[in-house]
């Protein structure tokens, strides 16, 4: 088959769950497939290079993977050079592995679409309005048009057909996994880490950006209530400045827990394994997730993790996290206090998440993705 893949996302979006995603499944398509041939729909290379302390890597993929760029510009103007591109190329099979957002429905071939959550219908009051909008009016003709989508989660399967009545026969779930590069780190790559961010007491990590819906808000309530029980540890939030930073701080402030909680800004990729190898607690409290990849990268590296019990957590750390109702800070903060002072649960909880990230692997989900694509290929067109 002649397939196409918006791979855009892998360098956009890298350091998101949707940029993992991307960069992962055409790396590894690369390296399991010589029989179907690929074109991957790109952006024109930065004129002046990636600078060298860009949080991305350098960009991927491989000379022998043909690329079709896509010039950037406003949205619709991108959605329209796409459709352009692909119907005179003339490709059996495009996949758009970041929501199909901007997806021509009159596109000739098979679509697959990943569609990784459905946060705008769940909790449309942490989205911006912009988005909010684009996702609600495109995301019906975009699973109507799909011949298959590919989710992250069974749980975002339930959400597909339980929300947009898709039909559960036209979902294959592939999960994420941590990337390789997530594994425990040796103790001069700590000690040099933590001397970077000034990290001299243990700490509490949480990384995963300050949406509303990560629940940080809570977060910063459960840890005001075991400040003094916890008293040499602080809280490390790396993540982009902004607004959502600066209300942070705020509350950080009020609650009188503002020295003890860090707020680095951004953290560049290379960075994060030494960060979560010496964490004393990974803590991971959203409200919602379509999956979750930090929690399992914190598992590769070693930290004990305390995590919501809510949307697709259960399903990722199964039985290797410490669970708490996000709802209710109290149960937070218990969950912090035990695994930040009971080392005995800490190090049982480090063996376990150890051992559920290993049984991810990117390997197994793009050879199931690789299975989607040969079973839509054996199917008549439309």
């Amino acid at each position: 088959m002649r397939i196409a893949i918006d791979a855009r996302g892998a360098t956009r979006y890298r350091g998101t769950g949707i940029g993992t995603y991307t960069y992962q499944l055409v790396e590894r398509l690369r390296e399991l497939d010589v029989w179907n041939d690929y074109t991957l729909l790109v952006e024109p290379e930065p004129s002046g290079g990636v600078p060298a302390d860009s949080p991305a890597p350098p960009r991927p993929f491989a000379p022998r993977l043909r690329r079709l760029e896509i010039a950037a510009g406003q949205r619709e103007e991108e959605a329209r050079e796409v459709a352009r591109s692909v119907r005179e190329a003339g490709f059996d099979l495009l996949h758009l592995p970041q929501n199909g957002l901007g997806l021509d429905p009159n596109l000739p071939g098979k679509v697959v679409v990943t569609v990784h959550d459905l946060i705008p219908y769940t909790l449309p009051q942490t989205c911006s309005p912009n988005y909010l909008t684009r996702f609600l009016g495109e995301m019906p003709r975009i699973v109507e048009r799909a011949d298959l989508i590919l989710t992250v989660s069974h749980f975002s399967r339930g959400e597909l057909v339980r929300l947009l009545d898709v039909p559960p026969e036209k979902i294959a779930v592939t999960h994420e996994a941590a990337e390789e590069v997530y594994r425990p780190q040796a103790p001069q790559s700590c000690r040099a880490v933590r001397e970077r961010y000034g990290l001299q007491e243990p700490y509490i990590l949480y990384v995963g950006g300050f949406s509303l819906r990560k629940n940080l808000l809570g977060l910063l309530h459960a840890f005001s209530m075991v400040a003094d029980d916890l008293a040499g540890f602080v809280l490390f939030l790396p993540g982009s400045a902004g607004r959502q930073m600066d209300r942070l701080r705020q509350v950080a402030s009020e609650l009188g827990i503002g020295h003890r909680v860090g707020f680095p800004g951004s953290v560049p990729l290379r960075d994060l394994p030494g960060l979560y190898t010496a964490a004393s607690v990974f803590v991971y409290p959203s409200l919602y997730e379509g999956f979750g990849l930090p929690v399992l990268e914190a598992m590769a590296c070693g930290a004990p993790c305390a995590v919501a019990r809510a949307s697709s957590l259960p399903e990722v750390a199964g039985e290797a996290a410490l669970y708490f109702d996000p709802h209710q800070a109290e149960d937070m903060a218990l969950g912090l206090r035990r695994l930040a002072q009971d080392e005995a649960l800490a190090e049982r909880h480090r063996q376990r998440g150890n051992a559920r990230a290993a049984s991810f692997s990117w390997r197994a989900t793009v050879l199931r993705t690789l299975l989607a694509y040969e079973n839509l290929g054996s199917q008549k067109a439309r």
